[in-house]
């Protein structure tokens, strides 16, 4: 069954999205991005996301690293991996694709 609101995504289609954002991201900046990806700069600024290190609910299992919450823009990082070097965002730039999939914002 297929979820309109939320569909699978080939890998193909998150490698598109990612690809497209970071081309949109590099266009209306003027900045060649480069590694590490600045992912919380691109949630923040660019796709206009709020970044929430988070102990409560779901996030008092350290099981869960971080989570989006789509309607809100809003990302969702556990405390746990707070005091991390590179920290959970840098390390998934995958849920950049999935957001600006979602929003359409590229």
């Amino acid at each position: 069954m297929t979820n309109s609101i939320y569909p699978d995504l080939s890998d193909g289609a998150i490698e598109a999205a990612a690809s497209a954002l970071i081309a949109s991201f590099e266009e209306a900046t003027g900045d060649t991005l480069t590694v590490p990806t600045p992912v919380e700069r691109i949630a923040e600024n660019f796709l206009g996301y709020r970044i929430e290190v988070t102990d409560q609910g779901l996030f008092s299992d350290p099981d869960y690293l971080g989570g989006i919450d789509f309607e809100n823009k809003t990302i969702l990082v556990n405390a746990s991996v707070e005091d991390h070097e590179a920290g959970m965002l840098s390390q998934s730039p995958t849920s950049l694709a999935i957001m600006s999939y979602t929003d359409r914002t590229f």
